[in-house]
């Protein structure tokens, strides 16, 4: 298995590799597939709550909220889902008290679905309900799970 820290020496060394070292455009291409290989493979082997945590790292830097924001929506999905998108049997995760409520993030269908779709986000889909919650994050705060915010003490 690759370590944390072997990912980040690969990503820097091969830049520093192409700032130090005339590289062919052939030999860049590989040390960059190679390097996406061992990446997923870091990823494969991550646990599913850890690989939802890079998920919603990812599409934060993807969307630009801060590390703030970033830190506040892992409080929010580990108080609404506690880092699950699926139930023991399989299927989406529904919340308990709105049935309406969905998956990691407990986004509501009522309210959000169309927007969602209008997206191109699906949010009964890890990355969907990841990518969703995070741009519903930067347009509303943390209004959609006031709630939770509330009953957990998130800040």
């Amino acid at each position: 298995m690759i370590s944390k820290q072997k990912i980040v020496f690969l990503l820097g060394s091969a830049t520093l590799l192409l700032l130090l070292v005339p590289v062919s455009k052939i030999a860049f291409e590989e040390v960059i597939e190679q390097q996406d290989y061992q990446i997923e493979q870091f990823i494969q082997n991550l646990s599913e709550e850890n690989k939802y945590k890079y998920l919603l790292y990812r599409e934060v830097q993807k969307q630009n909220l801060t590390f703030r924001g970033f830190l506040s929506l892992k409080r929010i999905i580990q108080a609404e889902s506690n880092w699950r998108q699926f139930d023991k049997n399989g299927d989406v995760l529904r919340g308990q008290k709105n049935f309406q409520d969905i998956g990691l993030c407990q986004i509501n269908e009522k309210y959000h679905i169309q927007e969602a779709e209008a997206l191109k986000t699906n949010i009964y889909t890890p990355e969907g309900n990841i990518a969703y919650c995070v741009a519903l994050f930067a347009k509303e705060s943390g209004k959609p799970w006031v709630w939770s915010i509330k009953s957990h003490g998130i800040k």
